[in-house]
Order: C-alpha cells, then structure tokens, then sequence
C-alpha cells in the first residue's frame, strides 16, 4: 500500500495536530513509535534491523510503499506508544478507512 506519510495528523474535531509550533505528521508519530520502546520490550537484533530500514524508507520521499508486514508493524507500535486518537488515525490511513478532513 502507498501512503502519504507527510500528512498532519487531525484531532476529533478536525483541528491539525500541532507540537510547538509544528504540525504532527504520520512519518513523525511513525517512526517516534518505531524508534522509542522500553528497555524490557526492546525488540531482538532481527527486528530493530528491520525498524531501522522502515524508518529510513519513511524518510527518502514524502509517500511510502509499505508491505502489509510493515503497517502491522507499525500499527503495533503506534498503540504501545500513542493515545486512542493517534492509533485510530494510524488505523484509518494504514486500513485505507474514511479519515476526518481537516478544517479550513
């Protein structure tokens, strides 16, 4: 699946999501949540291998090509991570749903 990773992401009410100054995009939330674990639910050598690759893919262009592997992956990691809003928006770009547009 192609996904736009650029995107902000967009509250209940269709407000951007916004740090400092900055909107809050899928490739940020992806791989902060990617990249962020606890010492005792660090992943073995084989898999942090595998998150690095995914990370650095979501950053050579502003859409990515992710296998249905890698979006598992990442949705797994988005809800270890993130509050309900983050992972259900995770969800419904990763599973192609209807997401909220932002407003104007």
């Amino acid at each position: 699946m192609r996904i736009k990773v650029t995107d902000p992401l967009i509250d209940y009410e269709g407000r951007v999501l916004v740090e400092g100054k900055e909107p809050v995009t899928f490739r940020r939330v992806f791989v902060t949540a990617l990249n962020t674990f606890p010492d005792n639910d660090r992943p073995p050598a084989e898999q942090m291998a595998q998150i690095y690759a995914l990370s650095v893919k979501l950053y050579v262009d502003d859409e990515a090509e992710l296998s249905l592997e890698e979006a598992a992956l990442i949705k797994d990691r988005v809800g270890r991570l993130y509050n309900p809003l983050v992972y259900g928006r995770t969800c419904e770009l990763l599973e192609g749903q209807h997401i909220l547009k932002k407003k104007k």
